[in-house]
């Protein structure tokens, strides 16, 4: 298998979190996509997921010729533990487990984002064959050793190229993450975590990914991030542009080189987020990049000196 993240394809800048959105997924779903929101992130995982209403959406959406689906990116989970991180209850018993549970969880993501397994088009509510792939399947945690994740990553591999385009990791530390990257045969193309101070941001994560190409997504980025709403630069932005701090710390994160995972409830916030980050960047496009420019190093020297 050649030593390759394999597709191209960027994830947007701004990725709509799905989790624990429950039965309120098909319209929040329709609500992101009515704003121009048109990346999405999801699990095979009940307890906090609804996969199948967002794929509900999804295809309604491209069936009414709303959206095209290479407009979209879609990225799903391989969660080895109940609640997705390894604090929770393990979803296998053994090491052989691990592969099967793998092979099991990929058609069914399949299946409920697009309404057909990989092998099966029938179905007057199924994406059409070249529809029906996933741009990331992400391995949502690390799991106990080493050889166990190898065991899981190995199995994610053999979806690849279809239906799966490309491979990611989530919540993984910096000394994981460079030994994964090692030894794998198709490299992650996304590596998702928490972005906060309790992390130092993250850093060496970030700046290990930027070296080998690999694309970094931010989650909790306002949730662990209250006191960064306050900063001079996040404040500047907010009142220069009238928008919200919310979307201004959004935008100026993202300016980090961080794809930005932002989960909402509520309709109107979705859409208010939306606008407002449009028009943070529509500024930032037309000629205000040396003030933008100032606006981040000066956030920067917020979150690693605590100055604002």
């Amino acid at each position: 298998m050649a030593n390759v993240h394999t597709y191209e394809t960027k994830p947007p800048a701004i990725i709509y979190g799905t989790a624990w959105q429950g039965s309120g997924m098909k319209p929040l779903t329709c609500s992101a996509i009515s704003a121009g929101i048109y990346g999405f992130d999801t699990a095979e995982q009940q307890k906090n997921y609804s996969q199948a209403l967002l794929g509900d959406a999804l295809r309604l959406h491209i069936g009414n010729g709303l959206v095209s689906r290479h407009d979209l990116w879609v990225q799903t989970k391989f969660s080895p533990y109940d609640n997705g991180f390894s604090k929770g209850t393990r979803t296998y018993e053994k090491l052989e487990d691990i592969a099967m549970h793998v092979h099991h969880s990929v058609p069914l993501s399949v299946l409920e984002l697009w309404g057909s397994s990989p092998s099966s088009h029938e179905g007057s509510s199924s994406a059409s064959a070249s529809e029906m792939y996933i741009d990331c399947l992400i391995l949502h945690s690390v799991l106990e050793t080493l050889t166990e994740t190898l065991a899981a990553w190995s199995a994610m591999e053999n979806f690849v190229p279809h239906p799966v385009r490309t491979l990611g990791i989530s919540n993984i530390s910096y000394a994981r993450l460079r030994t994964l990257y090692d030894v794998v045969a198709i490299k992650p193309r996304v590596v998702q975590n928490a972005f906060g101070p309790e992390n130092g941001f993250d850093n060496a994560v970030r700046t290990f990914s930027q070296e080998k190409g690999i694309l970094y997504q931010g989650f909790f980025i306002i949730k662990r991030n209250k006191s960064l709403l306050k900063s001079t630069a996040v404040q500047e932005v907010a009142n220069t542009l009238c928008v919200d701090p919310e979307p201004a710390l959004m935008s100026l994160v993202e300016s980090m080189g961080v794809s930005v995972i932002f989960g909402s409830s509520n309709e109107a916030h979705i859409k208010e987020n939306a606008k407002a980050l449009a028009r943070v960047k529509a500024y930032r496009d037309e000629g205000g990049h040396e003030w933008w420019r100032r606006m981040t190093e000066s956030l920067k020297q917020t979150m690693y000196n605590g100055t604002h």
